[in-house]
């Protein structure tokens, strides 16, 4: 590292790759490339036949599966009409071409002004190529086959891990229940993530859907064509979000324009504001600038996760059970959640698009959403909106004023509303103080200490101090490609207690109804087949009928007990005892204690009995009435 600036190497963080497939090396070692570690039976043989160049393309990709790659079209040649040869390639073949840049419109360094002046922000997609070989090709014979007579099997990347691979598109398809499952769950106002968790719960896992949760929403687009309406919110819950959940003011601004957006709302009475004001140094993020809490209170998509997530689970009619399952279903959907991006981060390079000699290297330390999200937005922006106006010596310390000009604030209509997607930009100073003597870098903005992540202004000072790799110190493992455990355990704790006979029986289940979808797929359009697996179905259903006529129908626990495969329930021995005079009905009242209940009854107001006045009993418990009774009742000799 240049410029005198330590390496930090206690806080070195090394990343975790997980390859897949045999590695070699050329004679020389200059450089790797991986094959697929698959049965030979699999791999394609050269001057192979195939009736079409369909079959060819499956082909491929049956073996691309087992390989842990994915494969698409190429190039090909045709002659009279008719395809010659055709090329098939891995999916990482050729590299992402650069897009053109239009030098007449220099305002813009992200994105294009359109015709309102509006910035049009363009996303950085990150590309999978890398200039991968590895490929086949069919030529057509004379008797109108497709021969296979090229076959590259190596690559120049690792291939994805057997762990990983439902995640790949060639893995991924919503099957035909599956898809009018999703139609009749959108017909009850059921969304695509619901339907999606239902999906993950009939199959028995997130990876035995067979799909992501972006698929459901993909087809749920696909069949509505239309985009959902958004939820209107009042002007004063719109104004006073855009001063709390911002990192861009201090207490003072914000005490200032608190009282401005009440003064307006003439909410000055209202005592629930005036006590959440006189708590804000508690809760605003405002005036935790200078506190460490990486970026948990920047926004409010954090805690509105959180609550969505925990309102999935917290019902005051659920039971300790049904809770129970219902947050681990939850843990599962945060677990497929975060394997998916790790796939993500592990199997896709974003490109770099600045000069910053260091940004390869953030890309290698960074989660891909954290890396283009948020670290390579600063770095655009150091490299194209900031500039160094005054630099002042002191000792060992050098100080920078930095001029961002691309400091972005929302606009707002007459009636105060937010314009959705317009802003304006405007310039301001900072300061960034760098201490020669141990590498210390501080900025007046205080990014780094909210959110964890350095700034643009500092990684300006980094390209005049001409640093050329990432300062270690300031890599925070939370934001890291290996924050988490490479694997974390998914077993249910539900379904490992209830043992593996019940594991085998659903894997069972399960088996059957992919083999009864995969069946309707195949032959969905012949309904002369649909009809005679129709009648096979019946025959099984009759066949089954006939050897358990004379079993009872099971009832529910009988259901519940043979599918889960839990012991038998002896009633006589139940162990749930019955709890004693508690008053669970009806309105609740203040319970009074012995003292209190003494007089109450002794002020209470008692009836006189109606047959001899006396008090402290009634005419059917009276017994003066009873022995007269007696003497007036006639015996069996009279």
């Amino acid at each position: 590292m240049d410029a005198n600036i330590p390496p930090d190497a206690h806080t070195e963080i090394l990343p975790i790759l997980r390859t897949f497939g045999i590695q070699k090396s050329s004679p020389k070692g200059t450089t790797i490339h991986w094959i697929p570690d698959v049965d030979e039976c699999i791999k394609p043989v050269l001057f192979a036949r195939f009736k079409s160049i369909d079959a060819a393309f499956e082909s491929y990709k049956e073996y691309a599966k087992k390989g842990g790659f994915e494969v698409r079209k190429y190039a090909q040649g045709s002659n009279r009409h008719e395809i010659s040869h055709k090329w098939f390639v891995c999916n990482k073949e050729g590299f992402l071409p650069e897009k053109k840049k239009d030098n007449t419109n220099t305002s813009s360094e992200n994105g294009n002004d359109n015709e309102d002046g509006k910035k049009k922000q363009k996303r950085n997609r990150p590309s999978s190529r890398c200039g991968c070989e590895a490929r086949i090709c069919v030529r057509l014979t004379r008797d109108r086959q497709y021969e296979l007579y090229v076959f590259e099997e190596k690559h120049n990347h690792s291939l994805v891990h057997p762990d990983d691979r439902h995640y790949l598109k060639s893995m991924r398809k919503l099957n035909y229940s599956d898809k009018t499952l999703l139609v009749k769950m959108s017909n009850r106002n059921i969304g695509p993530n619901v339907g999606y968790n239902i999906l993950a719960e009939i199959h028995g896992g997130f990876d035995k859907v067979g799909a992501i949760p972006t698929d459901a929403k993909n087809f749920k687009r696909d069949f509505l064509a239309c985009v959902g309406h958004s939820i209107a919110r009042s002007g004063f819950r719109k104004k006073i979000s855009k001063i709390i959940w911002t990192d861009r003011l201090d207490p003072a601004e914000f005490d200032e324009k608190w009282s401005s957006i009440v003064n307006e709302f003439h909410l000055e009475d209202n005592r629930w504001l005036y006590d959440m004001f006189e708590l804000r140094h508690k809760w605003i993020p405002a005036y935790f600038r200078d506190t460490p809490l990486s970026g948990l209170m920047r926004t409010t998509s954090r805690s509105e996760s959180e609550n969505h997530m925990f309102g999935r689970l917290m019902n005051s009619d659920l039971t300790f059970v049904e809770f129970y399952s219902h947050f681990e279903i939850a843990i599962q959907t945060q677990r497929f959640i975060q394997g998916k991006n790790d796939h993500d981060t592990r199997y896709t390079t974003p490109k770099t698009e600045t000069t910053l000699s260091f940004e390869k290297e953030a890309i290698q330390i960074y989660t891909r959403n954290v890396f283009l999200n948020i670290v390579q937005k600063e770095m655009i922006a150091a490299v194209h909106s900031c500039y160094s106006i005054g630099a002042v010596y002191l000792d060992d310390s050098k100080t920078y004023t930095i001029l961002d000009t691309d400091v972005r604030v929302k606009k707002f209509d007459d009636n105060g509303e937010e314009i959705k997607g317009a802003c304006y930009t405007v310039e301001v100073e900072y300061q960034v103080k760098y201490d020669e003597s141990d590498g210390e870098l501080l900025c007046t903005c205080r990014y780094f200490e909210g959110c964890g992540l350095l700034c643009r202004h500092i990684f300006y000072v980094l390209r005049i101090l001409k640093v050329n790799s990432f300062p270690k110190r300031y890599i925070q493992r939370r934001w890291t490609r290996d924050c988490v455990p490479v694997k974390a355990s998914e077993v249910s704790t539900i379904r490992h207690e209830l043992g593996e006979s019940q594991e085998q029986s659903g894997a069972i289940i399960r088996d059957i109804y992919y083999t009864v979808d995969a069946t309707i797929n195949r032959i969905l359009n012949n309904s002369a087949k649909l009809a005679t697996y129709r009648e096979a179905l019946k025959e099984l259903l009759e066949q089954a009928d006939a050897e358990l006529d004379n079993q009872p129908v099971m009832g529910n626990k009988d259901f519940i007990i043979a599918l889960y495969d839990l012991p038998a329930i002896d009633e006589d021995d139940d162990p749930i005892l019955a709890l004693p005079d508690i008053n669970n009905k009806g309105s609740r009242k203040r319970l009074k204690n012995a003292c209190q209940e003494a007089i109450a009854k002794k002020q209470k107001k008692s009836n006189n009995c109606s047959k001899c006045g006396g008090s402290g009993h009634n005419s059917r418990t009276c017994d003066k009435y009873k022995s007269t009774s007696k003497e007036k009742a006639p015996t069996s000799e009279e």
